[in-house]
């Protein structure tokens, strides 16, 4: 399992900066590394220096940070679903996730559905009380004369999604229908919940 991608603050990196060694004004500017006296050399390849853990190994210059991130499949790939991710965020701000609540009359019946048919991945919180770990999410803002809150599930195509969901028992209230902002249609989760599922033509924060 790909590991959590460590957080970003941008306090690091300006001490790391702050830290370095001072550049010596008298020093010629096109000095580097690896024509500097004090570093060994590659007697195969004299323009690189050598690691001196292992002298015959050039100094690895990658920075670890960036191989990690370049090794991370897209979110937008099919792994999208199977790696734990987290992303940078403001530095200090104590907001690290989302948490998301369904009411149901049959609790049993909707997790079961997440779980087998979703195939969300899980932790049990104690007795078969499930907490699903959603898809990666984004949050928008509109007017409204009310307070209100909801939740919609996206997909990247919405014929073939409700066509395996409802082999899979899942049901839908309706037709799929052309919106402003996506194709969306109606699904009905046990317990009579009822959850907009879409085909995105926004943009998405994802």
């Amino acid at each position: 399992m790909t590991p959590p991608r460590a957080r970003w603050d941008i306090n690091d990196q300006r001490d790391r900066d702050e830290s370095a060694d001072p550049i010596d004004p008298n020093e010629p500017a096109d000095r580097t590394e690896a024509n500097d006296a004090t570093l060994p050399i590659d007697s195969a390849d004299p323009t690189l220096p050598i690691d001196s853990a292992d002298p015959t190994l050039p100094i690895d210059r990658t920075d670890p940070f960036e191989a990690m991130l370049s090794s991370e499949p897209s979110l937008h790939s099919d792994q999208r679903d199977a790696i734990p991710t987290i992303m940078p965020t403001v530095p200090g701000m104590a907001i690290i996730g989302t948490h998301a609540l369904l009411y149901t009359s049959e609790p049993d019946a909707l997790r079961a559905v997440l779980r087998d048919v979703f195939g969300w991945h899980h932790v049990d919180a104690h007795d078969g009380w499930l907490i699903f770990r959603l898809p990666p999410a984004e949050l928008g803002v509109h007017p409204a004369e009310a307070p209100a809150h909801e939740i919609s599930f996206m997909c990247d195509d919405l014929t073939a999604t409700v066509t395996e969901l409802s082999a899979k028992g899942v049901q839908f209230d309706g037709a799929p229908e052309v919106q402003g902002f996506g194709t969306v249609i109606t699904m009905v989760l046990p317990g009579g919940v009822r959850a907009l599922l879409y085909e995105p033509r926004h943009p998405v924060a994802i």
